[in-house]
């Protein structure tokens, strides 16, 4: 509610009526129309919240008709001068165009030039302007339409329109929900979900603006504002149907997804997925991964019986890996600095205390769940790839599957089993499947590695499907799927770490034979593997005794949900380290580029050529692993530089797998889990 000290006393309206006639006498004909008069009374007297009823008593003092005046509040609040307040007071706007502007010059210079997409943060920039608050709550249509030709005006005069795209993500929580949670309650509210791309359909051109004509010489526009509930048809005055004229109507291109729920967020996780079909108008074409949606619910009136389907027409839609720093605030990142600082300064190994937290229900194996953190932190970018593949190999019963399950739960991954999965299944595929928008269309469906692009891919039973692995290949070393069909040719992303798992063929390990012969996987395959590990523990009496103790204590620190996560802390000085620090961790590191200095090049080199004499079979993959292993052991101290210990940890790392090159050999059990 209004102050009622700022409430408008009739001697108040006495002298702004006053002050918009000297105002219009003041001015030449031209610019005394009612409408410039109605912009100089917002611009100078709309500082005090009125309500309609003020603002048209005012303009009785004007002579002005009350229907022209509240025709003037209603393109004056769509041009989002004004805004009305939920006591229904209207208010001069906060924010106009031209501070949008200003705001993007001075925060995304380098975004503009470069043609990238912009991500706005909403509650970060605007949470206290209570001008866009309203304007998203009430008219978010006009919100967005704002930001986009305030994007086209940040742009300089060489730049093309249609080379950046503006996003906004983070909208207040009321706004924040799940795909399961979208009913007939949101129809026409704003909403803000994510989902990872079920179905995608290739890009459609829908009419946005018509422009009619008809043989007795009326002309009319009209905009569809929705393309899935408008008509084209447009019937004149003189009853004739008028006729579409296509070369000056606006054409727009449009594109459908069905989107599903991340199975993470659902309430119960065992009930079947949620799906939900969103349209976004001048998508620049996306066909995979997971999305972060702004958008406003509609229903579509299904074809027999009072029954609708709920789609989002999306205002925004912004791939989840392009949110910077995923929400890191200044808290985190400054406990995650100070920590590692002290890590460094009293001698701890901050990634040997990080390691414990990664598989808390598996004992021992402290290098392969090391080299599963190196992996999740992600190594260097620059090469082909910047993730880190890793096989687990071990006789049944050792624990491989229960890691590759807990890993999966880490945001971003996932698992899967090559038993249920298909070629498509693990890649993607396109096929012609009926659409909401059009008859039928060509639409692409993303597999598994494409619907988790920049996390990680659990691949247990590698060795099931000896075909199946081969379509592995492209996206272990290019991070890209391709398909060409249909005269469709698009390149799906794939930037994703695979951490599978085997059995040795006959389910058991033979010592004295190569690789080759016992792993059912191609040596291609098995190249582009970063690290081989052999689980098997041999006789070990003590291990096995604490193995056998820690499964005691799984079973009595268990719970009915299957996908509970044992919680496990460590100390660090003062600080209790938990998983959810771990998951800060990873994603801060993630963010961090590191550099290979000059005296670090030679000692790679070095190394390279002594390993090529050793073995010519060597390829310039063995240095792109060091590369990786490298700048991950730099991330994990929080570094920009590659050190000479970080080479060094990288080649321990490396040199305690099993070496992929060596397929023939007879192979040496060196990643124990001691």
């Amino acid at each position: 509610m209004v102050n009622e000290n700022q409430a408008l006393t009739e001697t108040l309206k006495d002298q702004i009526v006053q002050s918009l006639l000297d105002y219009r006498e003041s001015q030449n004909d031209s610019y005394s129309n009612l409408k410039e008069v109605f912009r100089h009374f917002v611009t100078n007297h709309l500082i005090i919240p009125m309500t309609s009823k003020d603002i048209t008593d005012i303009f009785e003092g004007l002579d002005a008709k009350s229907n022209s005046i509240k025709a003037y509040i209603t393109n004056f609040t769509n041009d989002g001068l004004i805004y009305k307040d939920d006591s229904g007071y209207l208010h001069k706007s906060q924010t106009d165009m031209v501070d949008i502007v200003v705001y993007l010059q001075n925060n995304y210079t380098e975004q503009l030039k470069s043609g990238k997409s912009i991500i706005v943060d909403f509650q970060q920039d605007f949470k206290s302007d209570e001008f866009l608050l309203a304007l998203l709550k009430n008219n978010p249509e006009q919100l967005f339409k704002m930001f986009n030709e305030a994007l086209v005006k940040s742009q300089n005069s060489q730049q093309k329109q249609s080379d950046n795209i503006i996003g906004i993500e983070n909208l207040p929580n009321e706004y924040m929900c799940n795909v399961e949670d979208i009913n007939s309650a949101s129809l026409s509210k704003i909403v803000e979900f994510e989902g990872i791309v079920s179905i995608a359909s290739t890009r459609k051109t829908v009419l946005k603006k018509a422009v009619y004509s008809c043989n007795c010489g009326n002309k009319d526009e009209k905009v569809f504002n929705n393309v899935i509930t408008s008509s084209p048809d447009k019937i004149c005055k003189c009853g004739k149907k008028m006729e579409l004229n296509g070369s000056k109507s606006l054409y727009i291109d449009i594109q459908e997804f069905k989107l599903q729920q991340p199975v993470e967020t659902m309430n119960n996780p065992k009930e079947p997925p949620k799906y939900i079909s969103v349209f976004f108008e001048n998508s620049p074409g996306i066909y995979s991964g997971k999305l972060n949606i702004v958008g406003i619910p509609f229903k579509k009136k299904q074809k027999n019986g009072p029954l609708y389907d709920i789609h989002v027409y999306a205002k925004s839609v912004v791939p989840v890996e392009d949110i910077v720093d995923n929400r890191l605030d200044k808290s985190k990142i400054k406990d995650i600095t100070r920590i590692s600082k002290y890590c460094i300064d009293n001698n701890i190994d901050l990634l040997d205390k990080l390691s414990e937290l990664v598989v808390p229900t598996i004992q021992g194996y402290e290098k392969v769940k090391k080299a599963i953190l190196l992996q999740q932190m992600k190594g260097a970018y620059g090469l082909t790839r910047n993730d880190l593949h890793i096989l687990l190999v071990a006789d049944p019963g050792v624990g491989k599957s229960e890691i590759l399950r807990t890993i999966s739960k880490l945001p971003k991954n996932l698992y899967g089993s090559i038993t249920g999965t298909s070629g498509v299944g693990l890649t993607a595929s396109v096929e012609q499947e009926k659409t909401t928008v059009g008859d039928s269309g060509w639409v692409t469906k993303p597999g598994l590695l494409v619907t988790k692009n920049g996390g990680t891919a659990s691949l247990d039973e590698l060795t099931v499907d000896k075909d199946l692995s081969s379509h592995l290949l492209e996206a272990m070393e290019s991070q890209e799927i391709h398909i060409a069909k249909a005269g469709i040719n698009v390149s799906l992303p794939a930037k994703i770490a695979i951490l599978a798992a085997c059995n040795p063929k006959n389910g058991r390990w033979d010592k004295s034979k190569g690789l080759i012969d016992q792993i059912e996987l191609t040596e291609p395959i098995l190249d582009r593997f970063d690290l081989i590990f052999d689980m098997n523990t041999g006789q070990n009496s003590e291990l096995d005794a604490e193995i056998a103790r820690k499964t005691i204590r799984n079973y009595n620190n268990g719970s009915e949900a299957i996908d509970t996560i044992v919680e496990t802390t460590v100390t660090i000085g003062e600080d209790v380290i938990n998983r959810e620090f771990l998951l800060d961790f990873i994603e801060y590191a993630r963010t961090l580029q590191v550099k290979i200095p000059e005296n670090i090049n030679e000692i790679m080199v070095n190394y390279y050529v002594a390993h090529k004499k050793k073995d010519n079979s060597s390829s310039v993959r063995l240095l792109e692993t060091l590369i990786r292993l490298s700048t991950a052991f730099a991330k994990a101290r929080l570094a920009t530089e590659i050190s000479d210990q970080d080479f060094k940890n990288a080649c321990e790392l490396f040199e305690s797998s099993i070496k992929v090159r060596e397929v023939n050999a007879p192979v040496k059990t060196v990643a124990s889990a001691s």
